[in-house]
């Protein structure tokens, strides 16, 4: 859930196993608006999350391909405003997005991977730019469970 209106509410995003994205838009317990979402994608590409990747206060999608590619779409409500590659290479299938989160603090969000030999990452984002790629961890097989910090809501942790 994320907030793609800019009002400051929850929104649901979902993908169709056809590969359609679409937004229902939501108030209190109503709906007040659906629709399909930017062109249809095809079923080797999956909407893994949502975050705000260019800090205007308004949800965009997470999408990784079966092969690997990482791609965001930044939207203004139903609308996606500009959709390209997230960061400058193809990370490969053996990693998967697992999560989005502010983990630097600068208002925007990050990518959390983790690779299949149970490596977790961070990629830095600003906008579709990956600032800063890496692993940060020795590889471990724990799941990666993210919360906000009770002492800075804008800043993420790790723990597992």
């Amino acid at each position: 859930m994320r907030n793609f209106d800019g009002l400051n509410r929850s929104d649901f995003a979902w993908q169709h196993d056809g590969g359609q994205a679409a937004i229902w838009l939501l108030r209190d317990t109503g709906l007040t608006s659906n629709g399909a979402v930017g062109p249809n994608v095809g079923p080797s590409w999956h909407l893994e999350g949502s975050g705000d990747f260019n800090a205007d206060g308004r949800g965009d999608f997470l999408w990784q391909s079966d092969n690997g590619t990482p791609a965001i779409w930044l939207m203004n409500g139903m609308n996606v405003v500009s959709m390209g590659a997230a960061g400058s290479f193809n990370p490969g299938p053996s990693w998967q997005i697992k999560d989005t989160g502010d983990f630097n603090g600068d208002g925007k969000s990050d990518i959390l991977w983790q690779g299949s030999d149970g490596t977790p990452a961070i990629w830095l984002m600003d906008g579709t730019n990956a600032v800063t790629v890496g692993a940060h961890w020795s590889p471990c097989k724990a799941a990666l469970t993210l919360f906000l910090s009770a002492s800075d809501p804008k800043i993420s942790e790790e723990f597992w």
